[in-house]
């Protein structure tokens, strides 16, 4: 069986001897689950219809504040002033900036030698096949976590890119216009935030995205998926207007060192086949996640190798016991399947059998799709008609069997799944695609 790194990384991590928090949440009573954790989480209310505050209090109600005193913490609260809000203007360091250079090398230095990051490195060598050594591990880190590059997602360039500012620090948005929050998937810079009154939590936001979210994330406190509102600085420590993020999520009580590793090791497992498309899914403590990975894109639109983003997206509660009943199931499973991937646009002309979709069943039982269909925006149809096991996405074919059969356009549309009353199961909307180009979703 394989080994599951992000629940070892998280066990070694919440050890007294090491940095990680322990988190609670409150039970059906009001009362905290564990009064002695390191972390209160107070997810309240779920995020209004109408987008207000349904959120009187703050997320974190209560924190352990000695942990903010390791030093693993003190590097990493460091690092968060060396970046720009603005997503289209310059850093100034990694060589023109020494004391910012000086905190990053620091930072590598205080969590190399924690147990999170040795077992990191043991996992990507042992199992993973990498055969690298500390240096070479730290080096990679490095890279992936804070080197600058110019992001060309979609073709929009987006220069001073860099993983560390999108996934800890957030950033506005790619478009100049926007109002929105980009990243932001780090708890312990929310909770820095939430101390300088410079973010304010909206209530929790589980239930989008045709089910596979469900509001049972608010009972678990590993994970908070939320709405926030949130006041970014200028360059000379001014306030800005206040941004909005009606949905964003991070992990709760990862020490700065897991907050690292996890998207490490998950780079490397995607480079090795083990994510489909940008995602994996996982157990972690009493719950199934994806976790999200978005690697740069390259000018040329390939895949490179520094980080873009990383965050959890809490999808059920993990079962306690066996299922009584293995076999193949039909009926409700909206939610349970998923659109992960599109080629639209292939290379050449657009004949019968190039354009294809790909579909994976996020449950943990064998799904049969007999009868249920593929539609594109015009309600053309391909049929379905297979068992479908989880987290093995299964290619379909666009036959064009007939003029009124699927098409997938090159200028965009939508792809959805339909079962044989014609209910909706997901749907996704792809936008105009160049040729060749594969489109993911999550």
């Amino acid at each position: 069986m394989a080994r599951n790194i992000y629940q070892e990384l998280w066990e070694l991590d919440i050890k007294p001897e090491n940095n990680g928090c322990t988190v609670t949440s409150r039970g059906r009573d009001g009362k905290w689950v564990n009064p002695n954790a390191d972390i209160k989480l107070d997810e309240q209310n779920e995020l209004s219809s109408g987008g207000g505050d349904n959120a009187p209090n703050p997320l974190i109600a209560e924190f352990n504040s000695d942990k903010l005193e390791g030093k693993t913490y003190v590097a990493f609260k460091a690092l968060m002033n060396n970046y720009v809000f603005n997503a289209r203007q310059s850093e100034d360091y990694l060589g023109d900036n020494e004391v910012e250079d000086r905190e990053i090398e620091t930072f590598l230095d205080e969590i190399e030698k924690t147990a999170v990051m040795q077992m990191a490195l043991e996992y990507i060598n042992d199992e993973l096949k990498a055969n690298i050594d500390a240096a070479e591990f730290r080096a990679v880190t490095k890279k992936l976590w804070f080197e600058i590059y110019t992001n060309y997602f979609n073709g929009n360039p987006i220069p001073f890119s860099s993983g560390f500012e999108h996934i800890v620090v957030g950033e506005s948005k790619s478009n100049p216009s926007a109002n929105g929050v980009g990243g932001y998937h780090s708890w312990t810079k929310y909770l820095y935030d939430q101390e300088s009154g410079r973010v304010n939590f909206n209530g929790y936001n589980y239930d989008n995205d045709l089910g596979r979210l469900s509001p049972d994330g608010a009972a678990v406190p590993h994970v908070a998926t939320i709405s926030m509102t949130y006041t970014p600085l200028d360059m000379d420590g001014k306030p800005m207007r206040r941004k909005r993020k009606n949905l964003g999520g991070f992990f709760v009580g990862p020490s700065p060192e897991l907050q690292i590793a996890m998207p490490v090791v998950a780079y490397y497992e995607s480079i090795n086949g083990q994510f489909s498309g940008t995602e994996k899914q996982v157990e972690i403590n009493d719950a199934v996640y994806s976790l999200v990975l978005y690697m740069e894109t390259r000018e040329n639109q390939t895949r490179g190798d520094r980080l873009r983003s990383f965050f959890p997206k809490f999808l059920r509660l993990k079962k306690s016991g066996p299922d009584p009943d293995p076999g193949p199931i039909q009926g409700e499973i909206q939610g349970d399947i998923a659109i992960v991937a599109i080629l639209a646009n292939p290379v050449g002309s657009d004949e019968a059998g190039k354009e294809w979709v790909e579909i994976e069943n996020r449950s943990d039982r064998i799904i049969t799709l007999d009868g249920f269909q593929l539609i594109d925006h015009k309600d053309r149809p391909e049929p379905l008609s297979m068992d479908i096991v989880p987290n093995q996405p299964v290619r379909v074919v666009v036959t064009r069997s007939t003029q009124n059969s699927m098409q997938l356009t090159n200028s965009g549309g939508s792809v959805s799944v339909v079962d044989p009353t014609g209910k909706l199961i997901s749907k996704v909307e792809y936008p105009k695609s160049s040729d060749g180009e594969l489109l993911f979703f999550t």
